[in-house]
């Protein structure tokens, strides 16, 4: 445990620093070391302090120094093996705030846009299909958001945001729910992204 909580405080005092830090690059840098350093632990797991938060501001640093890939990856753990044990219920309105920002995540990357050569991470090798995958996202929202506890506000742009690309598919051709296989096959390539990501200390950093 001594090495567990001297791991802790080495990563509270670099949130600290990356905090004060106005520089995003230079903020993301410690963010990340932070996280190593409770990665080699291998006794600290994802949900607990200050991992969970240490992450939230990881995705937030990435994405002032527009690195939206590496963004993505975390956004994804986040998802995946965060969410779903620090917020059980899926109405939480933090969890639904989290879904939302990877389903804008998600279609920011899709466009193609704004690609920053010094990010790191590239998703090309997963080839993943956005479309299915921004679907499914903003689907499960819809699905659920007469449990959610969120205001209007925030349910009528996930219900437009859903019919803007639920209407995209049917313009194609295409019905995504009925295309579970497909689905199920963009989000195994998550799974495998996530835990590529959690067991690779340098996922992401450059050779």
């Amino acid at each position: 445990m001594s090495a567990v909580e001297a791991a802790e405080r080495k990563a509270k005092e670099l949130i600290a620093s990356a905090s004060a830090d106005d520089v995003p690059s230079r903020s993301v840098q410690k963010l990340k070391s932070a996280i190593y350093t409770l990665q080699k632990t291998s006794a600290c797991p994802v949900t607990r302090q200050p991992y969970v938060s240490l992450r939230d501001e990881l995705i937030v640093s990435l994405l002032s120094a527009q690195q939206f890939q590496s963004a993505f990856v975390q956004a994804v753990i986040r998802y995946l093996r965060v969410d779903p044990v620090i917020y059980p219920q899926f109405a939480h309105p933090i969890r639904q705030l989290h879904v939302w920002a990877l389903a804008k995540l998600s279609i920011h990357i899709s466009q193609g846009i704004d690609t920053n050569v010094e990010d790191p991470v590239s998703l090309e090798k997963f080839q993943l299909n956005f479309g299915l995958i921004i679907w499914s996202l903003l689907s499960r929202l819809v699905d659920k958001e007469h449990e959610a506890c969120t205001v209007p506000r925030f349910k009528e742009m996930v219900r437009a945001a859903y019919n803007e690309v639920h209407g995209e598919f049917m313009a194609n051709g295409l019905d995504p729910s009925m295309m579970t296989e497909e689905v199920k096959r963009e989000w195994e390539k998550l799974e495998g992204l996530a835990d590529e990501a959690l067991q690779n200390a340098s996922f992401g950093e450059e050779s």
